[in-house]
């Protein structure tokens, strides 16, 4: 002890010292100390190396473990909302800080987290603002940013919203992947917003829907309808249906009726989820409690509906454009999260401003739809040819090849195909991989009819995506397609439709 005292006096910035002198402490059990006094001196010591060193994230880290072992769950969240508002632009910290309010189960609900997300993915572009485009610093903020926010999305999947981690998708991908050549790119985030939020709230089709034209492409439409040159008479005037004035006016009435009434039923239901008490586990081991066969029927007959709704609620309900049934409006009245509403979007948007983590949006939302698209490099690193693409995808896309009935010479890998500078050579043989291994096993089967939207989004989403990027990122979109469309061709109709796609990029490539 007295040795660490004397190097920590003199060398206070030495973090290795300071975690020595911690560790240290666990020699006093041998010694008759109690594992509450052990832990209370290296949370004292962990207190003078932090106001030594106020930026060390893994002293902030190592202090907190040991007061999670000694406090309660309470005391301990106490001292991360703390910990979290000194240290507001700590990537490391903020995940650190949502695992934990992740795993707390008695305080733990999803509008919560939802609100810790928004204030990590604030902080970290907020943080981003500081440094210019291109500077590694501003890079890796951005890195992190999205990792955040694609960890979200999954969030609000998992918790069966999902209808809004596909909107979320959607929002982000036509925010920095459609943005109107008017307004450029490059305009500050609060002038964006505004007008995608004129885009939202018109309920056109969204990125990866049927007849999407995208961001940029309504504001086209959107222009010429107000005949100005001024962009915000779109915001201004823009109505987003195709009657008269007074039909318009009536409709945005009922939106706005109908958003408050989602807004308040939201609002009831986080209310009832905090208040609940959760009921206390029973004993380990313990056998789940027997139901009589009519409990067993409903509890079927739930489950199979909610795997019904699970497969086939992927996009949000609309409430101008189509209209509501009785049918659509009891389900709305019933889940009102079944209409996402810009505002539960506006505060996750943020930019981003390099092209290879724009792609990273569309190949995670790809994924998330159901198409496997594993990379093996990242995008910086590979040349603007076809030298990008793997020995695995070359063989995915010659089975799909002698799937759609081409010829021999145009399902085979040559030399020079096999050759690339990203994988090492490798026989044809050896890295074909079954199609199967590509799609998720609901969306193989023609009789699915339940994925037909999530099948509908992926054509769409890697069609869409393809022009909105370089001929590296372009082509690795431009291949997937190609599998997907061999991969779940059934009918004759499909498999001609999937011949004539492969004809046509062949045809672009030579």
């Amino acid at each position: 002890t007295k040795h660490f005292n004397e190097k920590t006096r003199f060398d206070r910035s030495n973090i290795k010292a300071w975690q020595e002198f911690v560790a240290l402490q666990d020699e006093y059990a041998h010694v008759g100390s109690t594992r509450a006094m052990i832990l209370e001196q290296k949370i004292e010591i962990y207190k003078a190396a932090i106001e030594a060193n106020p930026h060390s994230d893994e002293l902030v880290l190592g202090m907190i473990q040991a007061c999670s072992q000694l406090y309660s769950t309470e005391r301990t969240q106490r001292i991360w909302q703390e910990t979290i508002a000194r240290n507001p632009d700590s990537a490391l910290l903020w995940r650190s800080y949502l695992a934990f309010v992740q795993s707390n189960f008695s305080s733990f609900t999803i509008s919560s987290l939802r609100n810790v997300y928004l204030a990590a993915l604030k902080a970290m572009n907020r943080q981003k603002r500081l440094y210019n485009v291109g500077i590694p610093k501003h890079r890796g903020l951005e890195e992190k940013a999205l990792a955040l926010a694609i960890k979200s999305i999954h969030l609000e999947k998992q918790s069966g919203y999902h209808e809004r981690a596909t909107s979320m998708f959607q929002a982000l991908i036509e925010f920095n992947l459609f943005v109107p050549g008017q307004l450029g790119a490059s305009s500050p985030r609060e002038k964006l917003i505004s007008f995608f939020q004129a885009f939202w709230n018109s309920e056109v089709p969204r990125f990866g829907e049927t007849d999407a034209r995208g961001w940029s492409g309504w504001f086209d439409d959107a222009q010429k309808k107000t005949k100005s040159s001024d962009p915000m008479a779109i915001v201004q005037d823009y109505d987003p249906s195709q009657g008269t004035a007074d039909d318009d006016l009536e409709k945005m009435r009922e939106f706005l009726e109908l958003e408050k009434l989602l807004s308040e039923k939201r609002s009831a239901a986080d209310a009832s989820s905090s208040a609940a008490v959760p009921t206390a586990p029973g004993p380990r081991n313990a056998p789940p409690p027997k139901l009589d066969p009519a409990e067993n029927a409903a509890f079927l007959s739930w489950l199979e509906q909610e795997d019904s709704l699970d497969a086939s609620k992927w996009v949000s309900q609309r409430t101008i454009t189509d209209g509501l049934t009785e049918e659509d409006l009891a389900e709305v009245e019933e889940d009102p999260d079944r209409v996402v509403l810009f505002e539960d979007l506006k505060e996750f948007l943020f930019q981003v401003s390099y092209e290879d983590l724009k792609f990273e949006i569309v190949r995670e939302f790809v994924q998330f739809l159901g198409l496997k698209w594993p990379r093996a490099v990242s995008i910086l690193d590979a040349k603007e040819s076809n030298d990008n693409l793997l020995v695995e995808d070359f063989a995915q896309v010659f089975s799909v090849l002698e799937k759609l009935n081409f010829p021999p010479q145009c399902s085979q890998v040559d030399d020079d195909a096999a050759v690339s500078p990203l994988h090492p050579v490798a026989k044809y043989e050896d890295v074909i991989h079954s199609l199967k291994y590509s799609l998720q096993d609901d969306l193989l089967h023609p009789a699915a009819k339940s994925c037909s939207i999530r099948r509908s989004l992926l054509r769409n989403s890697l069609s869409q995506a393809a022009d909105r990027f370089s001929s590296a990122p372009k082509n690795e979109i431009t291949l997937q397609r190609l599998i997907l469309e061999g991969h779940i061709a059934s009918t004759p109709e499909e498999l001609t439709a999937a011949r004539n796609l492969a004809k046509s990029l062949l045809k672009q490539d030579s």
